[in-house]
């Protein structure tokens, strides 16, 4: 699977052979040769970029191997498991959940049966990664904006919305149109009428 995210890596002999993590040293060299900063200035930077980057890789694995995982995402071909911290920081309908005494949180999953599996998947990496799979497409940005209003995630609804406005076609217009009034989005709905 590969993301639409620019990685910054710093060159492999920079890198332990066990793992992708750097360490401070061989990571502020890196950086003031890299940017060709001063060192205060290359550590700005490196923090940024690289340690910004590091976090995602991070949460990316946490994402994939289900590490810690304190709750499960049940749709009704697949179960996913997921850290409540991370949903509720990114979605307040999550947070509502897992900080009151409602069903979700008592029982340690939350059953989904209105989104497929493939649209949960995709919501959740953006949660945890703030990326979008490169093979998206215009009905799977339409179906990802549903998960995404439906759990309040508006930076995943503008994305979607963004998506949908540069990958705008003839071929799609009609469906679009037809997505843009049942949501309400009058640009987008203005963009779809002036194809035909």
């Amino acid at each position: 699977m590969s993301l639409r995210k620019d990685k910054l890596m710093a060159p492999r002999h920079h890198r332990s052979a066990r793992s992708s993590a750097l360490s401070p040293k061989s990571l502020q060299k890196w950086a003031t040769d890299h940017f060709n900063l001063p060192p205060n200035d290359a550590e700005k930077k490196l923090e940024n970029d690289v340690f910004g980057t590091c976090l995602t890789i991070d949460l990316l694995s946490l994402f994939r191997d289900g590490t810690l995982s304190d709750t499960k995402l049940v749709t009704s071909t697949e179960t996913f498991p997921a850290h409540t911290q991370i949903l509720a920081a990114r979605s307040p309908v999550f947070r509502a959940m897992f900080s009151t005494d409602m069903k979700e949180r008592n029982k340690g999953c939350v059953d989904i049966i209105d989104l497929d599996s493939r649209e949960v998947r995709r919501m959740l990496l953006y949660m945890y990664t703030d990326t979008l799979e490169e093979d998206l497409e215009w009905k799977g940005a339409c179906n990802l904006y549903a998960a995404a209003d439906k759990y309040d995630i508006q930076s995943l609804k503008i994305r979607c919305l963004r998506f949908l406005q540069a990958n705008f076609s003839p071929t799609n217009a009609c469906n679009i149109l037809i997505f843009a009034d049942g949501n309400g989005y009058k640009d987008l709905k203005g963009q779809s009428r002036n194809m035909f």
